[in-house]
């Protein structure tokens, strides 16, 4: 009963400390967004992100071979590279909210158990109690006399029905 109790607990213990480790996923999560925020503000503002103005003598085929054909290749593979992250992130919270869902729930069926496995607890340490009143009362060598004999009476009972199952097993 003890050792159920200390494997619920110990359980218990394992799950939350499961339950922390996610936690503590979503907030890395959470400050990869702040960082993702910081570098869009980046490229709001940074020269390399910024198209420059044509020059005085340059053509609007020039200008656009030279300074918007690469932008935009740039901004595309970026925009691809941060979907495809987005995407990945996006089930990887979904995987670890379903996780955390699922560990909150043992955790609640966990402490369910130790408050049960301790009200049994509570009833068994009344029964010994009272065990040891009534051999308080009656003498140790009653008690165990009685218990020795209701012992043996239950190994010739057993004994019965062993060799009447066998005796019909034979008819």
């Amino acid at each position: 009963m003890i050792k159920g109790r200390e494997k619920l607990s110990f359980d218990n213990e394992e799950l939350e400390q499961q339950q922390k480790k996610i936690q503590k996923e979503i907030n890395k999560m959470a400050q990869s967004k702040e960082v993702m925020e910081r570098n869009i503000h980046a490229c709001d503002e940074d020269a390399k992100w910024q198209l420059p103005e044509p020059g005085m003598l340059m053509t609007a085929k020039s200008h656009r071979e030279k300074n918007v054909v690469p932008l935009v290749t740039k901004l595309k593979e970026s925009v691809k590279c941060l979907t495809i992250k987005c995407v990945r992130l996006t089930e990887e919270n979904k995987k670890l909210k379903a996780k955390t869902t699922k560990q909150a729930k043992d955790v609640e069926f966990y402490k369910s158990r130790m408050r049960q496995q301790s009200s049994e607890l509570e009833q068994l340490q009344e029964k010994a109690d009272d065990f040891k009143h009534v051999k308080q009362y009656a003498g140790a060598d009653k008690i165990g006399a009685i218990i020795t004999n209701a012992r043996e009476w239950e190994k010739l009972t057993n004994k019965e029905k062993q060799h009447n199952r066998i005796y019909d097993i034979s008819r």
